[in-house]
């Protein structure tokens, strides 16, 4: 089509078209178009040209985002390197994180890209776990979302790192979703009666040598944590000394840990010798190198608490009140401070995370004195609740001075 253009004036030509693959019809019909375009204005050619670059430029910018999308991250691997980031750390959590993410995270969104889920898309994973009665695992699926996030920007733009993979995470979108259920603080704790009873219902009871030890110790190394003792090492122990050094690898604030062993905590551990392993106290079945699982001996004090029915329709053993194993470091906390053991050596015993700066970067030997008449003290008054003799009037209060290192 010939035409005078109406931005340049000069005569130009368009192309309509090559016959047979245009028509008569259709080469008409495009005439037609480029005309009514010329009469308000529009040069035809310089809109072609102006659409194939334009196209041109779309398809390089298609190619480009595609370039970068291959070496962006999606959900999956945003919590491997999540997950991996907990395990170099020594983090006992990595097992929930991937247990959770594996169940109710990987299928809904695993394969899109971080940086493309929406706020809508988590809050409907939360709510679904919360629906099906998990509130506790809710609040656990928006922490992990939310750490893992959070993991993934410091890692784009933490200048020391150098992974072929980056997120491009320009929010958070868990950061704006409510915790879906309040959870109030465990209140469970042992009665000095209840910690005789179930001293004596362990002896009675059909549970693994193993667990009934280990809930011992729980007791008698004053409730440290159950990870830390089911994680127990050989290496660790100091008989001599009296002393269990745990390294901050084992521990949840990261930081060494000296517990004081009195003679019945000493006693518990060497009776875990016949079945023990080179490395460990507590082995997993299986997998000498590896502590037992948490949840074999929550299983066990379950069993423990709601024995299995026999033939005759009646429980196989005595059931002993409800509890968890977690409970044990409470009711030590609790019966310790009737025991007038101050609230500070209480913490200190228990590895509580110290704030101050001072507490931050003490030695590690620092209140090993006090520790350990707090140790001793507990381990008397709990052989005095075992063997059922009378329990001592006195409460043995620690003074300002002998809390001091």
């Amino acid at each position: 089509m010939q035409y005078q253009s109406p931005v340049t004036g000069k005569r130009r030509f368009i192309r309509l078209g090559t016959y047979p693959d245009t028509t008569l019809a259709k080469a008409r019909k495009r005439c037609q178009e480029s005309r009514d375009k010329v009469n308000v204005g529009i040069d035809p050619q310089i809109e072609r040209e102006e659409n194939a670059l334009n196209q041109l430029k779309a398809e390089r910018e298609a190619n480009k985002q595609a370039e970068i999308d291959k070496g962006t991250g999606t959900v999956t691997q945003l919590f491997e390197a999540y997950i991996n980031s907990l395990k170099e750390k020594g983090k006992r959590s990595y097992k929930d994180v991937q247990q959770l993410f594996t169940k109710d995270i990987k299928a809904k969104i695993g394969a899109k890209k971080a940086r493309d889920v929406t706020p809508d898309e988590v809050k409907h994973i939360i709510r679904t776990v919360y629906q099906r009665g998990a509130k506790v695992r809710a609040n656990h699926a928006r922490t992990y979302i939310m750490a893992a996030y959070s993991f993934g920007i410091r890692s784009d733009n933490d200048p020391a790192a150098n992974t072929p993979i980056l997120f491009r995470i320009e929010h958070n979108p868990a950061r704006d979703i409510p915790v879906p259920s309040k959870v109030t603080p465990g209140e469970r704790n042992l009665s000095s009666e209840e910690v005789k009873e179930l001293w004596d219902h362990l002896n009675e009871s059909n549970m693994e040598h193993a667990s009934k030890t280990a809930i011992r110790l729980l007791l008698a190394t004053g409730g440290q944590r159950v990870e830390e003792v089911l994680g127990m090492r050989w290496d660790e122990l100091d008989f001599k000394r009296k002393l269990w050094e745990l390294p901050p690898a084992r521990t949840k604030n990261d930081m060494s840990h000296v517990v004081p062993l009195s003679d019945l905590a000493i006693s518990l551990i060497k009776s875990m010798r016949p079945i023990a392993s080179k490395a460990m106290v507590f082995p997993k079945q299986n997998a000498a190198d590896l502590p037992m699982p948490h949840h074999s001996l929550s299983q066990a004090v379950r069993r423990f608490c709601n024995p299995p029915m026999g033939k005759d329709g009646k429980p196989k053993s005595t059931p002993f009140p409800k509890f968890v194993p977690k409970d044990i470091r409470r009711t030590v906390k609790s019966r310790m401070g009737e025991l007038g053991i101050s609230k500070e050596i209480r913490d200190r015993l228990q590895n509580h995370a110290q704030n101050d700066v001072s507490s931050k970067h003490y030695d590690r030997y620092d209140y090993l004195e006090p520790k350990q008449q707090a140790i001793q003290a507990w381990a008397d008054w709990l052989e005095q609740i075992i063997t059922g003799d009378e329990q001592p009037t006195n409460v043995i209060q620690f003074t300002q001075e002998q809390n001091k290192p």
